[in-house]
């Protein structure tokens, strides 16, 4: 009776849930969000010996907490925010045995942080789509690398996906309700091939982690284009060009270009500039954001008139 009372309240706030959402990961789109369960998810249980489920995630992730919501059935109304120290977070929590029971089926446990578990899946593009959830969810942004407090399941990862990659402890501190906190974390890299894969099997994933490092192919096309000889040539009168600039010419230039044009137009490093400008005396404009604020004073001026 008890069982039955907890799971009709369920329904009631949120009647439209798919309760065995999580019992079979038969599409890509479960396998993601079960990989951002792994990472930002957890379940627990509570006084009364009901499973709670939650997914917590930075204010400006709302829309993949929104979509979490559309992909389950949960109500988006439910939604709780939370304002931290320095940052604010989105959550959604909810109770449901049922679901509860095809996370733990999956590998999720109860207090993850350590003992998560490498999931069965069935098909490599269910395997990449679980990969990339939990990349947006613990994953380095412009990075490959991904991070868990577990060691044997990055061990798991990269034999499944046979990584050469090392895995590497870093030991943290913080400070929680005035109290100094350590942890320690592991992190491994998934490299550009894998990495760029899991882009391509799945392109629903988090917008701001969403990139395409460069492969060891096209690093060789790259090498291979740099060094035709136009190109060296090209290279080679670029940088005869900047020996050849004057004080004057220096002074006039930095005045009208930013050090990141500039070093693209003579084809040479901005710390190459920034030590020929201290050599000869030259001044440089300063303070964060001066291009930017030119660029605004440029717009308004074409404006009013």
């Amino acid at each position: 009776m008890e069982l039955w009372y907890r799971q009709w309240k369920t329904h009631t706030v949120h009647p439209n849930l798919s309760v065995r959402y999580f019992h079979t990961i038969d599409t890509k789109e479960k396998a993601y969000w079960l990989g951002f369960m792994f990472a930002d998810g957890y379940i627990t249980e509570d006084q009364n010996g009901g499973m709670l489920i939650r997914l917590e995630l930075g204010r400006k992730d709302i829309d993949i907490i929104n979509r979490f919501c559309n992909s389950l059935g949960l109500e988006k109304g439910k939604k709780e925010y939370q304002r931290h120290e320095k940052t604010e977070s989105v959550a959604i929590r909810f109770k449901c045995k049922a679901m509860s029971g095809g996370l733990l089926k999956q590998g999720l446990m109860l207090r993850k942080s350590d003992r998560i578990e490498y999931p069965k899946l069935l098909r490599r593009d269910l395997e990449l789509a679980f990969l990339l959830g939990y990349f947006d969810g613990d994953g380095r942004r412009k990075s490959t690398s991904i991070t868990c407090g577990n060691r044997r399941f990055l061990e798991q990862v990269k034999s499944r996906f046979r990584l050469p990659y090392n895995i590497v402890e870093d030991s943290r501190e913080k400070e929680l309700d005035g109290r100094r906190i350590r942890g320690t974390v592991f992190y491994m890299s998934l490299g550009a091939e894998l990495f760029n894969e899991m882009m391509k099997n799945y392109k629903r994933s988090m917008p701001r982690k969403r990139w395409f490092p460069c492969d060891s192919r096209e690093k060789a096309r790259r090498a291979a284009e740099a060094n035709r000889p136009e190109r060296i040539r090209k290279r080679k009168e670029l940088q005869c060009g900047w020996r050849a600039v004057t004080k004057e010419e220096l002074e006039r230039l930095v005045q009208e270009l930013p050090l990141a044009r500039l070093a693209t137009k003579y084809n040479v490093h901005i710390n190459s500039i920034v030590r020929k400008c201290e050599r000869l005396g030259i001044s440089r404009p300063r303070g964060r954001g001066y291009w930017q604020k030119e660029r605004c004073s440029e717009r308004n001026t074409r404006r009013n008139q």
